[in-house]
């Protein structure tokens, strides 16, 4: 005999089976959504680094010819070539780490932002 809204064990157990397996498919999509996110970060970070070392070389080509052409000096050259060479790679080092955290910080900002 069944009463009225009753849903008989059997398949009370499948839907508790069905629910569990559903969660751990839920836990597993997150997980490899945070390992996808973790790598867009990672690619976004070296493509910005690869354009900002190309913008750094061009700086650095536009302003020895500069110089060249105004004092006409050229040995001088190789030797500040060198360490502008070495700045700007620094400085585009220092951006590309700024830009990384960043986009690190902004899921917590977004928690954040839904917490208050």
């Amino acid at each position: 005999m069944r009463f009225s809204g009753c849903v008989p064990i059997g398949q009370q157990e499948q839907l508790a089976l069905l629910l569990s397996r559903a969660r751990e498919d839920a836990a597993q999509l997150k997980t490899a959504l945070e390992a996808a996110e973790a790598a867009r970060i990672v690619s976004e970070a070296a493509a910005e680094g690869r354009a900002e070392a190309v913008e750094a070389t061009g700086q650095v080509a536009r302003l020895l010819a500069e110089f060249e052409t105004r004092t006409g000096q050229t040995g001088l050259q190789a030797a500040v070539a060198g360490r502008l060479i070495d700045w700007q790679t620094r400085l585009a080092e220092l951006r590309v780490a700024e830009a990384t955290q960043r986009r690190q910080v902004r899921p917590f900002d977004a928690n954040t932002a839904t917490l208050k």
